[in-house]
């Protein structure tokens, strides 16, 4: 059986390590306040944020992985199909992992500029490009799903993707316009000192609490949605095919008249053609994406 359907998993238990573990750090510290603070609050101070970054580098690269196997499994079973909803399959597939990629790269820059220093607009525009892409890659990759139904796919994990794309979207709005109203007064009302210890005093802290609750809940819909690739993931495997494309490493890799130059055993210098025959057919390293069953 294939192995890859841990990938997704993989991608849920770093993601969720990343912050549970800056979470609990942050808190013990008193660096945050333990009632719900943003995601990014918890690893925005050092020595947390190191391992906030670290582990959400990783599950970034886990995630570009992820997308691209869904992208190459679906590409193996379009093949299958003839006509418009062949072509309107690859377009979607190829728009959907390009949003899944801006996802990844959103997460890995929300990982490596942190909150409350000096380069936290860039931390923004790395959240943004997380968030929005990435809703729209589940919304894609759930309308995909139905065209895929009945023929590759139950119409059950149709409907559980839908229902989790509706949940990560409404999530967001509630995300955002809660966090602009709590941000608004906060900035022209008297408040306490430390925006990463909010209290229940503060102006805003209503639409604080909710903004935050809600991106926890943008974050576990992001999980359960990845997670749903795991047992379609266990049935397909990938394999890349390396060969080369010379008989000698001296030698160019393309023009079969190309000289070579290079030193035998004794020192002797020694001049060879590269061996066409390599250079029939040959071209990138390929790669098979096979379904299984």
């Amino acid at each position: 059986m294939s192995k890859l359907g841990f990938l997704p998993i993989a991608l849920v238990l770093l993601s969720s390590a990343a912050f549970v573990f800056s979470y609990i750090w942050a808190v013990v510290r008193n660096d945050v306040s333990p009632t719900f603070p943003y995601i990014s609050d918890t690893g925005a101070e050092s020595p947390e944020s190191s391992i906030f970054s670290q582990l959400l580098n990783l599950a970034a690269f886990t995630g570009f992985a992820v997308m691209y196997i869904r992208y190459k499994a679906i590409q193996s079973l379009v093949r299958a199909v003839d006509g418009e909803e062949s072509l309107w399959l690859g377009r979607m597939n190829k728009v959907s992992v390009f949003l899944g990629y801006i996802a990844s790269f959103g997460v890995s820059v929300v990982a490596n500029f942190q909150e409350g220093t000096d380069v936290e607009p860039v931390h923004f525009t790395g959240a943004a490009l997380c968030f929005a892409p990435g809703v729209l890659y589940c919304f894609l990759q759930s309308a995909i799903s139905y065209h895929m139904y009945p023929r590759f796919n139950g119409i059950f994990i149709c409907r559980l993707r839908l229902i989790i794309s509706l949940l990560c979207v409404a999530a967001m709005i509630i995300m955002s316009v809660s966090g602009v109203i709590a941000f608004n007064r906060w900035d022209t009302e008297p408040h306490s000192a430390d925006k990463f210890k909010w209290k229940p005093e503060d102006p805003g802290y209503t639409a604080h609490i909710f903004s935050t609750v809600f991106e926890w809940i943008l974050a576990i819909g992001f999980f359960c949605f990845f997670l749903t690739y795991t047992r379609e993931f266990n049935k397909f495997e990938m394999e890349v095919i390396t060969r080369p494309l010379v008989t000698h490493l001296d030698q160019f890799p393309y023009g079969s008249m190309q000289i070579s130059t290079h030193m035998n055993d004794s020192g002797e210098q020694l001049e060879g053609r590269s061996n066409s025959s390599y250079h029939q057919g040959s071209g990138d390293p390929d790669e098979r994406t096979k379904l299984l069953g």
